[in-house]
């Protein structure tokens, strides 16, 4: 034989050092050649979630405040159908001042609508792509994306021919999935029956894209006015059993530069993990957070009010500490 079988002991398998995950959104939430697939039903915020996801990957920070990103050549394509809401999103002047260091780094397309199903549009689109040197792309979509009235093998043609353009451009995408409310609930108030909102648990068992798909983000209305759940229905690199972690609870007003915010409670537990570091300047709290220093000083009052951290000087400095 000209191949010798090599067994790998268990032992040097713990001992050897892990592996290295490159990733535009860790913890491994987004690898090199990935997807990431968010899902919801329509109306619920998924589109505001990933125009936010665009900015954070052209600036670098994190996503949400919570997960590390890689600044990294990034395209929305916004393939909706009717009004282009992104386009008009973008051009807000709250989003210019929260996000000016994205120039250079995202970019906006509306183009024209590649037909997946045509090898000839296929080959077009990786061209562009190829061309103008994005390493993430965004596609927000009817037309082209993912949605829960498609059968599992048109779903699934879609999502490994942009499976086939990642790899082949070492890129990663982000991909929106559409899926319908539940079944019909009778409202007192009106008489009537009405759509039930989809619940976490209702995503867990829908017909959400798995196969060839990195991560899935699952997002709902949560029961508390004007806030949402976010939930990893799939994470490839991530150890825990997510079936049984709690989702993330985040603010959503629908209309400001940072459409999603952690709640309190979310804010609470980053924040208390970074008790380790001791005394941390406001400098250095901006660049671990990843946040400019009047959305830190919001986070700190917030988070005093809460009696998680608190604001001393050492020197002419100020400094968070944590008592």
């Amino acid at each position: 034989m000209s191949d010798e079988i090599v067994f790998t002991s268990i032992e040097e398998m713990w001992l050897s050092p892990p592996e290295v995950i490159n990733c535009f959104i860790d913890p491994g939430l987004l690898p090199t050649g990935g997807l990431l697939v968010i899902t919801g039903e329509p109306g619920v915020g998924k589109s505001f979630l990933v125009q936010q996801t665009a900015f954070e990957l052209a600036t670098g920070r994190r996503l949400l405040g919570l997960f590390p990103t890689r600044r990294e050549k990034t395209v929305y394509c916004e393939f909706e159908k009717g009004t282009p809401i992104a386009r008009s999103r973008f051009t807000d002047p709250r989003w210019k001042i929260h996000y000016s260091g994205a120039i250079g780094y995202l970019h906006y397309y509306d183009k024209s609508v590649p037909d997946l199903s045509n090898p000839r549009e296929v080959e077009s689109f990786t061209e562009a792509l190829h061309n103008f040197g994005s390493k993430i792309a965004i596609i927000d979509s009817y037309s082209v994306m993912i949605d829960d009235e498609l059968n599992l093998s048109e779903q699934r043609n879609i999502i490994l021919t942009y499976r086939r353009i990642a790899n082949e451009l070492k890129m990663s995408f982000i991909l929106i999935q559409h899926l319908k409310k539940k079944g019909r609930d009778y409202n007192r108030n009106t008489g009537g029956y009405q759509a039930a909102p989809l619940e976490m648990n209702d995503l867990r068992g829908s017909k959400t894209i798995q196969y060839e798909v990195d991560t899935i983000i699952g997002l709902v209305v949560d029961k508390r006015k004007g806030f949402r759940q976010l939930g990893f229905l799939k994470h490839s690199h991530c150890p825990m059993l997510l079936s049984e972690e709690p989702p993330i609870i985040l603010r959503f007003d629908g209309s400001s530069a940072t459409p999603f915010t952690p709640s309190e409670e979310n804010l609470a537990a980053v924040m208390s993990n970074l008790k380790e570091l001791g005394p941390t300047s406001f400098v250095d709290m901006e660049t671990i957070l990843g946040v400019s220093r009047p959305t830190l000083l919001k986070i700190i009052e917030r988070l005093q009010n809460l009696g998680i951290a608190d604001v001393d000087y050492l020197g002419h400095e100020k400094y968070v500490v944590f008592p």
